[in-house]
């Protein structure tokens, strides 16, 4: 960005501005907020590492389980069995952690009749053994006291080749699955339920984002943005690998400040809530304010050169006035040519990031048609009077928002206490209205971007 005869650094822009706009610095000085309450959203990204957890799963789960040689008693009849299982196959869904346990088993049984005549059966003895499938799923989300609360379910056992014995019409799949149950699926629901709480510090690195929030971000020499949070909320869990990936997101309410640091202002930590209200990302509503006399001079100048350029030395613009109407910006220009002519233009002002420049979009010109001089201004118009009208109703970006484009598509980086970062990116600039006096033109501008916490634990 360039202002005349200077190329801008955001402090000189600021430096600059005092000379040129004493009236816009002296309402800074008087350490007013410039802009309104507008709800932003703050984001911390998190991750939970489950890899942690995942080895607990295969170190706690049982890798084998049966009789170890010895006799039991089911259904009349003598069994033994061997299960030995797999390692755990885990994998994250959305919110949802699954555990996939593949399993081998072999199971013998005997029965004496009369004393005398042992019957005999067996599976997976003396030839592979037989497999089943052990799966269970665990929704993930979290509770308002900041816990990752957890929901397991069990699915049935899924016996891929079942084992049924020809003594007595026995089917031994019934034990086994009660076997599974009780000595590896029971392990394993309960070391998901008792490890996962103790997996996350999103409570604590919310803490600290919203005690950080609470301080003044210098954003530049005497301008200060103050976050005000309001509301602390978490995005639904959502993961791949061994990672689930969640944010705290602070809805706050911030607006700009000058002169000396404002003091932080401490609000008590607030209850979890679940649910977005609030639009996302940064949205920052400030007031910029142009001398009307300097603007008058930079517009009279340009306009100056356009209308001797079409009508000559005799087309002579005697005075330019500029205030509002109807929402809009209205110039008006009185001309002698070689009669006297007024004409005006209105539009709504508008950034154009390109040249960096206030420009009037939805531009409208229009004249007095009783005027003894619309014959001449009509043949003007004929021509590219209009278009060079239009494109030269612009001025230079100066004052409070000249700091603030120095910014647009910059990282700007500041360090807040208890070692959080703040990243904040302005990706947009739109001018939502304008007020004028005598003196003063005021735009209302709307800043658009993101703003990203970045937590040292």
């Amino acid at each position: 960005m360039e202002i005349p005869g200077i190329m801008c650094r955001a402090r000189v822009v600021w430096i600059a501005v005092v000379v040129l706009f004493s009236p816009v610095i002296a309402a800074a000085e008087t350490e007013n907020s410039t802009s309104h309450s507008t709800y932003s959203v703050l984001e911390v990204p998190i991750t939970v590492d489950l890899a942690s957890l995942f080895g607990q799963l295969e170190q706690l789960v049982p890798r084998r389980a049966g009789t170890s040689g010895k006799w039991e008693k089911y259904q009349g009849l003598q069994v033994q069995y061997d299960i030995r299982r797999g390692p755990i196959q885990t994998a994250i869904a959305g919110n949802r952690l699954q555990v996939t346990i593949p399993l081998a088993y072999r199971v013998r049984a005997r029965k004496s009749l009369a004393g005398i005549l042992k019957i005999k059966g067996s599976c997976g003895y003396n030839e592979p053994p037989r497999m089943v499938i052990l799966h269970l799923e665990t929704a993930l989300h979290w509770g308002q006291d900041w816990n990752l609360l957890s929901e397991t379910r069990v699915y049935p056992n899924r016996f891929l080749n079942p084992c049924l014995m020809t003594i007595a019409n026995l089917d031994v799949t019934p034990l086994i699955d009660r076997k599974l149950n009780k000595k590896l699926v029971r392990v394993a629901r309960q070391v998901i339920d008792e490890q996962l709480p103790g997996l996350s510090n999103v409570e604590t690195m919310a803490r600290k984002a919203w005690s950080a929030l609470q301080t003044p971000v210098e954003l530049d020499n005497r301008i200060w943005l103050q976050l005000n949070p309001k509301a602390v909320h978490v995005t639904p869990l959502h993961g791949e690998g061994t990672t689930l990936a969640t944010s705290v997101k602070v809805t706050a309410s911030p607006n700009v400040r000058f002169g000396s640091s404002p003091a932080p202002r401490q609000q008590p930590f607030p209850r979890l809530l679940t649910t977005l209200s609030a639009p996302k990302g940064l949205q920052l509503d400030i007031e910029t304010q142009i001398s009307t006399a300097e603007l008058r001079r930079q517009i009279e100048a340009r306009l100056a050169r356009v209308l001797h350029h079409f009508g000559g030395a005799e087309v002579r613009l005697n005075r330019v006035n500029i205030g509002t109407q109807g929402g809009k910006m209205l110039i008006r220009l009185e001309m002698a040519a070689p009669v006297p002519i007024a004409m005006e233009m209105t539009g709504s002002p508008a950034y154009d990031r390109n040249r960096d420049e206030i420009f009037l979009e939805e531009f409208d010109l229009r004249f007095d048609s009783d005027h003894p001089g619309a014959g001449l201004l009509n043949t003007w118009l004929a021509g590219n009077l209009r278009g060079e009208l239009e494109k030269n109703t612009s001025w230079p970006v100066t004052g409070t928002l000249a700091s603030f484009v120095y910014y647009l598509e910059q990282d700007l980086e500041r360090r807040l206490p208890g070692g959080v970062d703040i990243n904040i990116r302005l990706t947009d600039i739109n001018i939502t209205s304008v007020v004028s006096t005598p003196d003063l033109i005021t735009l209302r501008v709307r800043l658009d971007g993101t703003a990203h916490l970045h937590i040292a634990m």
